[in-house]
């Protein structure tokens, strides 16, 4: 269930990111309509042994490109559905999966922003912080199949940004033998262990 805040607003000068574009941009004079998504969060592992073994895929990306796509509204919510379909390098993959084998992969997230006419349309995502272009992230990855890209498993427990030589959880519970790691290479060593003891 997709609960929904919407707030709408003027603004005579307005500084954003874009999310379909790589640059900020300045937008004059634009109405501004932003609503906030509420997701039903599944079961989060307790360990990094049970995260790994639970998803379809494990890997270190950096973020490339991000698009956004829209929905039509339900009958019952007044705006639209939008995601943000985000094209990484894949730059390591811990666990294997064929839609990972190659050198991209298509993460998607809900929320986003897109402009029709003078109003900009924005979908805040409460259960996961913006991913930005040109950051790298360690994901924990599930695959959907009808929507051709990845799912981040636990939402933001899933996802590890990897940043200023450390490594910063993006999510706020323990995992054990995960959360605790803030060395890029020791969080890798750790992957790549869990990977060759399992096969994967």
């Amino acid at each position: 269930m997709r609960n929904r805040i919407i707030r709408a607003g003027f603004f005579g000068m307005l500084v954003l990111w874009l999310v379909a574009f790589p640059e900020a941009s300045q937008q004059q004079d634009a109405k501004v309509v932003e609503w906030f998504v509420f997701e039903t969060p599944r079961p989060i592992p307790q360990t990094m042994e049970e995260m790994f073994d639970a998803v379809h895929s494990v890997a270190r990306i950096t973020i490339e490109r991000a698009r956004v796509e829209v929905q039509p509204a339900r009958s019952e919510e007044p705006y639209p559905q939008v995601r943000t379909r985000l094209d990484a390098r894949i730059d390591e993959v811990f666990k294997k999966h064929p839609a990972a084998a190659k050198q991209e992969l298509t993460l998607i997230v809900e929320g986003g922003e897109y402009r029709q006419g003078d109003t900009i349309y924005r979908e805040i995502n409460r259960g996961i912080p913006a991913l930005e272009v040109g950051h790298t992230y360690v994901v924990f990855l599930y695959w959907k199949d009808k929507e051709g890209g990845f799912r981040p498993q636990f939402g933001a427990d899933s996802i590890f940004a990897v940043e200023k030589g450390a490594v910063r959880p993006l999510g706020h519970k323990r995992i054990e033998g995960a959360t605790e790691i803030r060395n890029p290479e020791e969080f890798g060593l750790r992957l790549r262990d869990l990977a060759a003891a399992r096969g994967a």
